[in-house]
């Protein structure tokens, strides 16, 4: 027994064989050989399953969910690192130009008070 079969809509087997076969011929278009197996749902096995399909279509909805809100945290990821990278050149150029300024300074006070040497040099 190797092959096995699925009955749609045909949900007693304890009818005679002659109601199976007429099901076998109507759906399958063929006679029953004797290594198969055909099998049905009973109508609780039935309403039972049609209860875990909404339950897994409730279960993609979900995920699909999720999926569609990672897009969006990747793109707003995406984002936030090129706002970051542009305010770290902002940080940098702002560094050099206070170096700059600092140096400015420095040159400005060395001109304005002279060098140090020469400050101690003129001391009396």
């Amino acid at each position: 027994m190797n092959r096995f079969y699925y009955l749609r809509n045909f949900h007693d087997m304890r009818c005679k064989y002659e109601r199976v076969l007429s099901v076998i011929h109507q759906q399958l278009n063929r006679e029953p050989e004797e290594d198969e197996v055909f099998t049905t749902l009973r109508k609780a096995d039935k309403a039972e399953r049609e209860q875990l399909l909404e339950k897994l279509d409730r279960m993609i909805t979900q995920l699909l969910n999720l999926n569609e809100n990672f897009q969006m945290q990747m793109k707003l990821n995406e984002e936030l690192k090129r706002v970051i990278a542009g305010l770290q050149k902002h940080v940098e150029l702002l560094r050099k130009e206070n170096a700059a300024l600092k140096e400015q300074k420095k040159l400005s006070d060395k001109n304005r008070f002279g060098s140090k040497t020469r400050k101690l040099s003129s001391r009396p």
